[in-house]
């Protein structure tokens, strides 16, 4: 990371692997595959968002990630917590991982986050970057 990216970061990062589950949400693009749950994981997550590793259902809905017509609906069970914590989250960027395209990593921006959720992440990211 070049130090403007690292000036830019509101929020520090835990680089932690942790499995998520993720739901592409579009009031303007209508398509079937978006009521599929797609299975999916972080390498980062802080306050601000986090990075998804997971397959993209159709490569021409990439325009529309980019330029925040389709969101991201992201479920995360944070360990030691009984139910999973839920927010959505805007495309900041994206990188295909695989030739196929299937697998992307995608930088994501939490947009909405309810009140208690937004505690329960800030409560295990300072658990987890002081046992670090």
């Amino acid at each position: 990371m070049s130090p403007s990216e690292s000036e830019r970061r509101d929020y520090p990062r835990l680089k932690r692997n942790l499995p998520l589950r993720y739901k592409f949400v579009s009031s303007s693009v209508q398509d079937p595959a978006m009521d599929r749950v797609n299975d999916g994981a972080t390498q980062n997550i802080s306050l601000g968002g986090l990075l998804l590793l997971g397959p993209v259902p159709k490569l021409d809905w990439l325009k529309d990630l980019l330029i925040g017509r389709i969101s991201i609906g992201v479920n995360i069970h944070l360990p030691g917590q009984p139910a999973p914590m839920k927010f959505l989250t805007r495309v900041s960027w994206i990188e295909a991982v695989d030739q196929e395209a299937i697998s992307m990593r995608m930088g994501l921006r939490i947009i909405d986050i309810p009140s208690e959720h937004r505690k329960l992440l800030s409560d295990f990211l300072l658990v987890e970057t002081a046992n670090s």
